[in-house]
């Protein structure tokens, strides 16, 4: 594992990803420090939204819609979503509480 500046060690899973999204270690570094922070079951994911782009910077274009999904102090995954990013990250997944427990309610019916 790799350390970034503001103490935050990429993952070889986000290291992965980064290369093949042709994200650079910059460009992660300018999400963490101006993207918007969401906060969702433990993880928090830094989004870089075009409005939140500071002005100046010569690679602006690239910078929208990259998402970087942390866990503690970790990258977890670093990904390109213009559109859904944030939506997605919002909306909680389905929880189940017959599946971990290995029962169902049909089974009390036998």
């Amino acid at each position: 594992m790799k350390t970034l500046a503001m103490n935050y060690t990429l993952t070889q899973h986000a290291q992965l990803r980064m290369s093949q999204r042709n994200v650079s270690r910059e460009d992660v570094l300018l999400v963490l420090q101006h993207g918007k922070v969401e906060y969702r079951a433990g993880t928090v994911l830094y989004f870089m939204s075009k409005r939140r782009i500071p002005a100046g910077i010569a690679h602006a274009e690239r910078l929208e819609g990259i998402a970087v999904l942390c866990k503690g102090k970790r990258i977890i995954t670093v990904y390109r979503n213009r559109k859904r990013a944030l939506k997605n990250h919002r909306r909680k997944s389905k929880y189940d509480m017959y599946k971990n427990i290995g029962w169902s309610p049909a089974r009390l019916a036998l």
